[in-house]
């Protein structure tokens, strides 16, 4: 059986700020108490993979979460939405963040977004352990979602995700998918969320 956690991250600045570009911004003041929140929502998780997506804002929530696991690994799949730019992350460096993780060497972020949502479902199926977390974002956890059920492309289906919000998918050893739940933002009560 595999569990998966996909956490959205905490309120950037690019949300509040219209100067600050929305590529790979930081993190907001707001954005930093959201993923502070998540300390007591993760506190009992021990996943045998995390991976983070190696844009600011993600990497940011994982640290303020304080979550530990067996292997912390970055994971350009992991990456926002490129909303049809397949060129969106050639350009961001990502050499910066190796004394947090193991650097993702691939080149995976130059791919169509539902490509590196499928890549990045059948990694996880693939790999040993059961339980992994996803620090990412919600345009890619909306395409996870669409690929972990097969919906089809040409779908307008969107699964939103507030900031810092967790999901969970289940892969049961019958290889049935199953959503345990989606969009949990409980964990920061009194804290305005906003797309």
């Amino acid at each position: 059986m595999k569990h998966i956690w996909l956490i959205r991250h905490g309120q950037s600045m690019s949300q509040i700020d219209a100067t600050v570009p929305g590529l790979n911004p930081p993190l907001s003041p707001l954005g930093e108490q959201q993923a502070r929140a998540l300390i007591p929502r993760v506190k009992d998780l021990h996943p045998d993979v995390i991976f983070i997506s190696p844009l600011i804002r993600a990497c940011r929530t994982y640290q303020l979460s304080q979550i530990r696991g067996d292997r912390i690994a970055f994971n350009k799949c992991a990456l926002e939405s490129n909303w049809g730019r397949d060129d969106a992350y050639a350009e961001v460096d990502f050499h910066s963040l190796a004394d947090i993780a193991e650097i993702d060497p691939s080149d995976h972020h130059l791919l169509p977004t539902r490509d590196r949502a499928e890549l990045l479902i059948a990694e996880i199926i693939a790999a040993p352990g059961a339980s992994f977390v996803v620090f990412g974002h919600w345009g890619i956890f909306s395409q996870i979602f669409k690929s972990f059920f097969n919906v089809d492309t040409a779908d307008e289906t969107r699964a939103i995700n507030e900031n810092t919000a967790v999901s969970k998918l289940v892969i049961t050893d019958e290889s049935i998918r199953q959503l345990e739940y989606w969009n949990d933002h409980g964990h920061v009560p009194g804290l305005e969320t906003t797309l």
